[in-house]
């Protein structure tokens, strides 16, 4: 293999990598690996683990084609679940229903300037 293909598989490694990291944390959170891992066994029906996606964080492992076209099949759905939760969120505040009640007034402290 040539240096030229040798870098050329290094970039398209590295850019499925980030495609898989970046599809898992921001499509499934904090604690991504778990829901992740089982929705890419759901849809490639073979099972994917968590020690599998920590190898490719890690760079321990390279990516396989195979899972990375799962990311790409699922990456429009995250993308329309993520838009669905920001156009409710930015929604809710477009047309309030009512304006908040205001703060209540402090109870005034019997006490207040007493010593002790």
């Amino acid at each position: 293999m040539s240096d030229d293909q040798n870098t050329e598989r290094t970039y398209s490694q590295e850019f499925m990598r980030r495609a898989v990291l970046t599809v898992g944390q921001n499509g499934f959170g904090n604690k991504w690996q778990v829901p992740f891992a089982s929705c890419l066994t759901g849809i490639m029906g073979r099972n994917v683990s968590v020690a599998q996606l920590t190898h490719w964080k890690n760079r321990h492992r390279p990516v396989p084609l195979e899972v990375f076209r799962a990311v790409q099949r699922l990456a429009p759905t995250i993308v329309d679940t993520m838009r669905g939760k920001a156009d409710a969120i930015e929604e809710i505040f477009a047309n309030p229903v009512d304006p908040p009640p205001p703060e209540p007034e402090p109870t005034p402290d019997p006490y207040d300037g007493i010593p002790f």
